[in-house]
């Protein structure tokens, strides 16, 4: 994920992530960083309407993700906190790379 690069653009800075088992066979991935503040869920959907060739570079990550997760919350005051609960089929991502290249 880009929290890598860019929650600590002008520093080196700490980014834990824990992964554990959710209901229903899921997988709960937290995301936890001191950085700059940056919500996926508040970002736009890329344009999917144009070809591939024709596209804005930027959006696909999140897009993918938003795509592959059943449930995404952030949460924190003084950390940012990202958690994804992914499902365990593999038919979601299948869809959600159609969805990119037609």
């Amino acid at each position: 994920m880009n929290i890598f690069s860019y929650a600590y653009p002008d520093r080196l800075g700490d980014v834990a992530i824990v992964c554990r088992p959710g209901e229903a066979g899921s997988l709960l991935v937290e995301i936890a960083d001191d950085g700059i503040p940056f919500n996926i869920l508040t970002r736009d959907e890329p344009n999917l309407d144009t070809g591939i060739e024709e596209r804005r570079i930027g959006g696909l990550g999140i897009f993918f993700v938003r795509q592959l997760v059943r449930r995404s919350a952030t949460a924190g005051r003084e950390r940012n906190i990202l958690t994804l609960t992914f499902d365990p089929s593999p038919s979601v991502a299948v869809r959600a790379f159609k969805a990119v290249v037609r």
